[in-house]
């Protein structure tokens, strides 16, 4: 009875020991990589409810490139990690490129670089049509890297994710109901002047390469019917993705009226954006740069109400704020208000 009590402690300690090195289906220790997603506006961690693919690529001191390694699941889950094996002693790398979507489409992502020999050739690019267009619902690109002297033991790093794409919802209002030519066909909604197409291992542009950004849905929503036919009755809604946002970069959000080719809005969007940070103390910090605020939202609804045929003389609302005097100059300082 004791040997067997023995066996069994021996074991039990055997299988603990072991079962703090496993994770991700490894079999022996070595460095354990875990991925933080809460650089967002909630401050808190979302890896687990929204990545579900992730790619490692690991480089030496020298920035030589030495092997990537790729995961997806539905559910990454909290506390994952990803166990790396093998690594040399010595500073290391690691570079983590991470999507909301298993599988990856090359004729819409963002799509890595083929030949990688250092960590400058490490690059992510959206792909677009042949004008330079991208007109689909792209995954969602995160990206963050760590730096770790790697020793011949168990070790754990952690790398930090920052979102480098945004979706937009842009909702249009008449002035009042009874226009059956307010739809969605007759609007034109588009980002212009964009250029982070083409993003480094950091999320930083490589170079300017010029992008257009058109909804990837653009709809027409109509109420029930009303006794009240001067009642506003329907709006044209439209989304669209878009790469990072740079403040201070060209990027325009475009709407024009097809039906007599006036163009209602025409404002810098990363300017648009911004200026609802806060807004909302409990929302979003106030020493939070324009930037920052950029990198931690990553989604806007922009309402656009006209007052008469014109846009300009109606109201804009950002993620639920007011921008007072948009018939101003719109590259100035606007006044705000809440709802």
């Amino acid at each position: 009875m004791k040997c067997w009590q023995v066996t069994t402690a021996v074991l039990l300690a055997a299988v603990t020991a072991l079962s703090s090195c496993i994770n991700d289906d490894q079999d022996d220790c070595g460095l354990l990589l875990r991925f933080r997603y809460d650089y967002n506006v909630k401050m808190a961690d979302a890896f687990p409810e929204e990545v579900k693919n992730i790619t490692v690529f690991v480089f030496d001191a020298d920035g030589n490139y030495v092997r990537r390694i790729s995961r997806t699941a539905d559910s990454f889950g909290k506390g994952y990690s990803l166990n790396i094996r093998g690594l040399k002693p010595g500073r290391h790398t690691l570079v983590c490129f991470a999507r909301d979507s298993k599988a990856v489409d090359e004729q819409k992502d963002f799509v890595f670089t083929k030949d990688i020999k250092t960590i400058d050739d490490l690059t992510s690019r959206l792909a677009t049509d042949a004008e330079g267009v991208s007109d689909k619902e792209f995954a969602a690109l995160y990206v963050g890297e760590t730096t770790i002297d790697v020793a011949d033991k168990p070790q754990h790093a952690e790398v930090s994710l920052m979102k480098v794409t945004n979706r937009l919802q842009v909702v249009l209002f008449p002035p009042k109901g009874g226009d059956t030519t307010f739809k969605a066909e007759n609007f034109d909604v588009t980002v212009v002047d964009g250029t982070a197409a083409w993003l480094d291992h950091k999320g930083e542009k490589v170079q300017d390469v010029p992008v257009t950004y058109k909804p990837f849905s653009q709809v027409t929503s109509e109420a029930t019917a009303q006794d009240d036919h001067t009642a506003i009755d329907r709006a044209v809604i439209a989304q669209l993705n878009v790469s990072r946002l740079f403040t201070g970069s060209r990027a325009k959000l475009v709407i024009r009226d097809k039906r007599n080719g006036n163009e209602v809005f025409n404002g810098n969007l990363a300017w648009l954006l911004a200026l609802s940070k806060g807004a909302n103390a409990n929302a979003v910090r106030h020493e939070w740069s324009d930037q920052e605020y950029l990198d931690r939202q990553d989604t806007y609804y922009l309402q656009f109400f006209a007052n008469g045929d014109w846009f300009f003389n109606g109201k804009v609302i950002v993620n639920g704020w007011v921008i007072n005097d948009i018939n101003a100059d719109l590259g100035g300082k606007q006044g705000m208000k809440a709802l």
